[in-house]
C-alpha cells in the first residue's frame, strides 16, 4: 500500500490541510496481481526522470483497480494480460454527467490490455468499450490503443527512453486526461483519435553524486471526428520540453532543477503557453 497527499482539497493557509489518498493497494500471488496500481498500459521502464509530477505530455499515466496475469518467458521476456476499471472521459458536458469530466458511469465492459515485454522495449494493445445512457445522449462506441515503448542504454551510462502511443478513445490514459475519450455528435458519441508520445535522453555528467542531465520532449495531437458546437474547448494539441540537472549528494537524497516550456491549442483556435522553473529535493527512506 502507498499513499500521498496530492489532493485538491488543500489550500495555502496554516498547514495546507491536504488529506491522504491511496495511490497503490494491491497484492500478488504467483502470476496474478489484484488491486489498485499502475495500469498495464503504462510502460514504467520508459518513463524519464523529471521534476514535474505528471512527466512529459504524451505519456501514459494511470493508476486503477485491475486483475493482471503474467507469463514469464526465456531471456527476461514476458506476456501480460490486464482486465482494468473502465471510465468514459468526456469534457463536452453531457447532460446528467458530472462536470469534472470523469463522467457517465454507464460502461458495461472492463478495459482489456495485452503487453509483450522484452529487455529494452515493450509493445501493448488496449481495447475499450464506451456506453453513455443519458437524456441527451444514448449511444455506445469502441476504442483501441497501441503503444511502443523502450529504455535503451548507450555510451558510458547514458540512456534513451521513448513512448509512442496512438488510437481511438484513449484520452483518459494519456497526459492525465489532456484529451477526452469520446466527443458528442448530436445524440451519438464517437471515440476521439489521439496520437502522442515522448523522447528522452539522459546523459551522465561524471563527478560525484551520480550527476546527470535529462532532456525530454513530448507531444499529443487529436483529430476530432465531430467538431460540433461546444467542442471548441477540446484540446487539439499539446507539447512540452523538459531540461533538468539531477544529482544525489547521498544515497537517500536527490536534488534537481528543471526548466519546463509547454504549450496547448484548443479547437476554438485559442492557445496558451507556460515557462516554469522547478526545484525538488527528495529524501528516500
Amino acid at each position: 500500500m502507498e499513499f500521498d497527499f496530492d489532493t485538491n482539497d488543500g489550500n495555502q493557509l496554516v498547514s495546507n490541510s491536504h488529506h491522504a489518498r491511496v495511490r497503490h493497494a494491491y497484492g500478488t500471488y504467483k502470476k496474478v496481481l489484484f488491486g489498485r496500481t499502475w495500469s498495464l498500459f503504462m510502460a514504467l521502464p520508459s518513463l524519464p526522470e523529471t521534476n514535474d509530477f505528471g512527466g512529459p505530455t504524451g505519456d501514459i499515466f494511470v493508476r486503477q483497480s485491475q486483475l493482471r496475469f503474467t507469463w514469464p518467458m526465456q531471456a527476461g521476456h514476458s506476456w501480460q494480460l490486464g482486465i482494468e476499471n473502465p471510465e468514459t472521459f468526456n469534457r463536452q458536458g453531457i447532460a446528467g454527467c458530472s462536470s469534472g469530466g470523469l463522467s457517465c458511469d454507464d460502461d458495461q465492459a472492463p478495459d482489456v490490455i495485452v503487453r509483450y515485454n522484452a529487455k529494452q522495449w515493450s509493445v501493448a494493445g488496449l481495447f475499450r468499450s464506451f456506453n453513455v445512457e443519458e437524456a441527451a445522449v444514448d449511444d455506445s462506441d469502441t476504442g483501441f490503443g497501441l503503444q511502443f515503448a523502450g529504455n535503451l542504454p548507450f555510451g558510458n551510462g547514458h540512456r534513451f527512453q521513448w513512448q509512442i502511443n496512438g488510437g481511438e478513445g484513449i484520452g483518459r490514459y494519456m497526459s492525465l486526461g489532456a484529451h477526452p475519450d469520446v466527443v458528442v455528435n448530436g445524440s451519438r458519441i464517437e471515440a476521439l483519435e489521439v496520437v502522442g508520445g515522448f523522447a528522452a535522453a539522459q546523459f551522465k555528467t561524471g563527478g560525484s553524486g551520480n550527476a546527470r542531465v535529462n532532456v525530454v520532449y513530448g507531444f499529443t495531437s487529436a483529430d476530432n471526428p465531430a467538431p460540433t458546437a461546444g467542442s471548441g474547448s477540446i484540446t487539439e494539441r499539446t507539447s512540452s520540453l523538459h531540461v533538468n540537472y539531477m544529482w544525489n549528494p547521498s544515497k537517500s537524497i536527490r536534488h534537481g532543477i528543471e526548466l519546463l516550456v509547454a504549450d496547448r491549442d484548443v479547437y476554438s483556435g485559442t492557445s496558451g503557453d507556460l515557462t516554469r522553473v522547478q526545484w525538488s529535493s527528495r529524501f528516500v527512506f
